[in-house]
């Protein structure tokens, strides 16, 4: 029993096996045969009968020929082969004649190919002989275009096509060489051109040689380098040259401005008594070199000329600064001995501030000025001065003040501002000067007063004068104190000097 059952189970076993393996197989193909399903592989009845296929062919051949003869290309061995497919075809030997039309078409694109080649070849050959005809050197060219046909006859397009485009490289290498030439022959032209007008020209020299033999040596690369380096020392030399004609131009204006200047400056130091005939030589000879187109010696004159302008201003800057520094000393002098400055102080000031303007000639008469009120001052002190005396040094100073006047209104170059300054300097001098001489007026009165016995007749009534000038001082009527001044004398003088004759 125990036997049975043991064969029993391992027959299940076995069999449950086989079942799966069948069912694997089972799942499997279904796989296999979907991908066959997806492979469409046309039915005898849906492919097109040979007689289909043979007329579509001998169609599209014929389609074919008409564009080869419309290109004038040969045709004769296509149109052979496509008679030999229609007869084929008519005695229904389709697949002979298929073969024929393939043929007939691999014939018409060798036609066509050759066509195009040759079209090429005689479009080469045209632009070669128009270039020889404008005297290019093309034998090159035509060796290469020769070698071309050789080619296209033996259907070699390749060979063809290579040489071809050789052809053609050689045509663009004379059309640029004969280029070259020309830029070269106007190249040299325009360094000719800069060598006369005085420019170093060596190194371009040898350039443009180094190009004209990488030329012969058809390097054209190399001879355009050397091309293109002169022409980029050409534009630098232009560029030069344009700035220097600027500079000379700039030069001229100034020379032209300057020596309208220098005539006034000239005549300054005229009016000093310095001789002034060797700036006047230098003057017209650079306005005539001026005139003459020649700015170098007309420049070179002008210089020469400041030089002189700048070797007088420095001696007469020296004498105008002696003559403050005298004038300085002076008024410290006068001041140390309590005697009044204020006039020549303010006359020092203009004298400092014409300097500083650089106007030495009235730097030294506003300081010699000073001097003279100075020394009035100083000489007030040791006698009674007069009125005549008074109004002679106030004479004095007008006089000069009125040169001053005089030679400002000369002087049309002086700007408004300057002017100005000279003409506040002028009043402020005058007012000053009607101002001490006032004061100079009543102190002449009280001295005279002071003088007189207090007993004599008029006394009283020239200290009423004495009040009223006062008077008019505060109001600066300095004219009526000059008058007091002169009636008080008359008055107190006079009468001195009749009791005086009287008692001898």
């Amino acid at each position: 029993m125990g036997k049975k059952s043991s064969k029993k189970t391992s027959k299940k076993t076995t069999a449950k096996k086989a079942t799966a393996k069948k069912s694997s197989v089972k799942k499997a193909t279904p796989k296999r045969t979907a991908a066959k399903k997806t492979q469409k592989v046309p039915k005898k009845s849906q492919r097109k009968p040979q007689v289909e296929r043979a007329a579509a062919k001998i169609s599209k051949a014929e389609t074919a020929l008409k564009k080869l003869r419309r290109m004038d290309a040969e045709t004769k061995d296509m149109v052979n082969r496509l008679s030999d497919a229609k007869f084929h075809f008519k005695n229904k030997d389709y697949r002979k004649s298929i073969s024929l039309c393939n043929k007939a078409m691999k014939m018409g694109e060798l036609s066509k190919h050759v066509k195009e080649s040759r079209d090429l070849a005689l479009e080469a050959a045209d632009e070669a002989k128009k270039l020889k005809r404008l005297k290019y050197d093309m034998s090159e060219t035509f060796e290469i275009l020769s070698a071309t046909e050789v080619a296209l006859a033996d259907s070699n397009f390749k060979a063809f096509k290579s040489l071809l485009s050789e052809a053609k490289k050689s045509m663009d290498q004379v059309k640029r060489s004969k280029k070259l030439k020309k830029e070269l022959e106007k190249t040299k032209a325009s360094v000719e051109d800069l060598k006369a007008k005085g420019a170093i020209t060596l190194e371009s020299e040898i350039l443009l040689s180094e190009a004209e033999e990488a030329l012969k040596l058809k390097d054209l690369r190399k001879a355009g380098d050397f091309v293109k380096a002169v022409k980029k020392w050409i534009d630098i030399e232009a560029l030069e040259r344009e700035r220097q004609e600027l500079l000379v131009a700039q030069d001229e204006r100034e020379v032209s401005k300057r020596l309208t200047s220098l005539p006034p400056e000239i005549q300054e130091f005229h009016k000093l008594g310095i001789d002034t005939s060797a700036m006047e030589d230098y003057l017209a000879k650079a306005q005539e070199a001026l005139d003459e187109g020649d700015h170098v010696a007309a420049k070179r004159n002008v210089l020469e000329l400041d030089e002189i302008l700048r070797s007088l201003r420095r001696s007469s800057l020296r004498a105008a600064r002696e003559t403050i520094d005298r004038a300085r000393e002076k008024i410290e002098e006068a001041r140390m001995q309590n005697v009044g400055v204020l006039v020549a102080e303010r006359s020092l000031g203009q004298a400092e501030k014409a300097f500083v303007r650089g106007e030495y000639r009235d730097t030294i008469d506003f300081a010699q000025l000073a001097m003279t009120f100075v020394k009035r001052s100083l000489g007030r002190m040791a006698v009674q001065r007069s009125a005549a005396e008074t109004d002679a040094d106030y004479t004095d100073a007008l006089i000069t003040i009125g040169r001053m006047v005089s030679e400002r209104a000369k002087a049309p170059e002086l700007p408004s501002e300057g002017s100005e300054i000279v003409d506040d300097s002028i009043a402020d001098l005058e007012s000053t000067y009607m101002t001490l001489r006032a004061q100079e007026d009543l102190e002449s009165i009280r001295s005279v007063i002071d003088e007189t016995d207090k007993r004599e007749t008029g006394v009283s009534e020239a200290k009423i004068m004495l009040r009223k000038a006062q008077d008019a001082f505060k109001i600066e009527n300095y004219a009526a104190v000059t008058v007091l001044e002169r009636t008080v004398r008359d008055l107190l003088i006079d009468e001195k000097a009749k009791k005086s004759k009287g008692a001898t």
